[in-house]
């Protein structure tokens, strides 16, 4: 598969009342990538949400990813699945589903290269920074371990974590082909501008 994307947008309702509206205006925006991503809601809750999403993203010709719901994924007609590092196996989903894109997080090399072996298109490698959602379970990897993983890897390794369009920047120059975010962007106070601001960062988005 090759990757039309190097912003990755991730949902988090907790963020913000009103998660659609932003996630339109950050695909108004130019944003080609969400993944659907809300842990505590009923499968029937995020199919509803899922077909709602996968029609925004239709309509401005992004890609829609499921997070680890397959089933979903199917249903929605989702263009591919994101993987929880212990979650559903890679190569068991390629060997089913060998079109749907399958992307993966890892917080290791050891993994990364496990999921690339397995035949993931894709891993998003974190926390790059401290970030609120992984304190105290996660420490930082830094840029350093990321240039290790990104040079490692053949496939695209997205930088998570703790993610602003300053530090995008230096996560490209460290290896990686685009970033994944959450709040930078369902948080902004001016989307189109964080947006344009990530576009430039990353050379394109």
């Amino acid at each position: 598969m090759s990757l039309s994307f190097k912003l990755y947008l991730i949902t988090d309702r907790k963020a913000i009342p009103d998660q659609t509206l932003v996630l339109e205006e950050a695909l108004n925006s130019g944003v080609k990538a969400v993944q659907l991503r809300e842990k505590d809601l009923s499968g029937r809750e995020l199919l509803h949400l899922g077909k709602k999403i996968r029609s925004l993203t239709r309509n401005h010709q992004a890609q829609f990813f499921f997070n680890e719901r397959l089933d979903l994924a199917l249903s929605t007609e989702a263009d591919g699945i994101h993987c929880p590092e212990e979650g559903l196996p890679v190569a068991q989903i390629r060997e089913r589903f060998p079109k749907v894109a399958i992307g993966k997080s890892v917080h290791s090399l050891r993994k990364a290269l496990e999921a690339e072996k397995d035949g993931a298109d894709f891993v998003t490698f974190s926390p790059i920074f401290s970030t609120p959602s992984k304190e105290g379970i996660l420490e930082p990897q830094g840029l350093e371990q990321l240039a290790l993983v990104a040079s490692s890897l053949k496939i695209p390794v997205f930088a998570l974590g703790g993610i602003t369009p300053e530090r995008a920047k230096e996560c490209v120059k460290h290896g990686a082909h685009g970033v994944a975010v959450i709040s930078a962007i369902l948080k902004s106070n001016d989307v189109p501008r964080t947006v344009s601001q990530f576009e430039e960062a990353l050379g394109g988005l």
